[in-house]
């Protein structure tokens, strides 16, 4: 007799607990798929920000590189 009224308890508490349990649980998956997104969007958004950065820099024209100055002779320097 004990045993039969500790299962019944058991699932009674069983099925009352189940729905917040899976109520818990879809909000989670929830937030994990509106997470996997963001981070998606983000993605996508730096992909176009590496891919301007790439065209800005290959637009552009490099300056040559100038040419080493050497210093004046002791005798053509101002005193």
């Amino acid at each position: 007799m004990k045993k039969t009224m500790l299962c019944t308890a058991i699932l009674a508490i069983y099925t009352v607990c189940t729905p917040a349990f899976s109520d818990e649980i879809s909000d989670l998956k929830a937030e994990i798929a509106a997470q996997k997104q963001a981070a998606e969007a983000q993605k996508a958004r730096l992909d176009a920000l590496e891919k301007s950065s790439m065209a800005c820099s290959n637009s552009r024209p490099r300056p040559s590189p100038q040419p080493q100055l050497r210093p004046a002779p002791a005798c053509c320097r101002p005193e």
